[in-house]
C-alpha cells in the first residue's frame, strides 16, 4: 500500500503578525512562504525535508497573518506491503492441521514521522524528521507464525 504523506502547516510562535495576540491565546500562527523558492529540499532526507530558505517568520504587527496555507506542504508518505500465507494438511478424516505465516512491512521499508514544522526553532530541527512510524504495521518488519489443530 502506498499512501501520500500528511498535509502539514508551517508555523511559528515568536511573532504576532496580525496584531491579534494570537500567540498568547492560540500559541502559534502560520509562517510566511517565500515566493519563487521550492519548499522542499533538493535532496530530501531525515536531516532536511524542507528548504529552510523558503520559509520566514513574519514581522510582528504588520496587519495580517502568515501566508502559508493550512496543509500547504506534504510530509513523507507511507509504503507498506503485507503478506499472509496459509496451508492446511489433513492428518485423519476428522483431524486437520493448519500452518500460517503473516508479515507486515515485508520489505522493511522505512516510514518516517512528519518533520518538525516550527519555522522559528532551527535549534530544534525545523524540517528534520525525528523518528520512524510505529503504528499499524508501518514500523519495522513484523513476522507472526501460527499453527492450529482442528479435530
Amino acid at each position: 500500500m502506498l499512501q501520500s504523506g500528511p498535509f502539514l502547516t508551517p508555523f511559528e510562535n515568536t511573532s504576532d503578525p496580525a496584531g491579534t495576540n494570537i500567540t498568547t491565546t492560540v500559541g502559534q500562527t502560520r509562517s510566511d512562504i517565500i515566493p519563487n523558492q521550492s519548499v522542499y529540499a533538493a535532496h530530501r532526507s531525515v536531516s532536511g525535508w524542507f528548504n529552510p530558505n523558503a520559509f520566514a517568520v513574519p514581522a510582528s504587527n504588520r496587519g495580517y497573518f502568515g501566508n502559508a496555507a493550512v496543509g500547504s506542504v506534504i510530509g513523507p508518505g507511507t509504503e507498506i506491503y503485507s503478506l499472509s500465507l496459509r496451508k492446511g494438511f489433513a492428518i485423519t478424516e476428522r483431524a486437520k492441521f493448519e500452518f500460517s505465516a503473516e508479515a507486515s512491512n515485508i520489505f522493511n521499508h522505512r516510514n518516517y514521522e512528519p518533520p518538525n514544522m516550527q519555522v522559528d526553532a532551527p535549534q530544534q530541527g525545523f524540517g528534520q524528521i525525528p523518528e520512524l512510524q510505529t503504528a499499524e504495521g508501518a514500523g519495522p518488519r513484523s513476522l507472526e507464525l501460527g499453527a492450529r489443530l482442528n479435530f
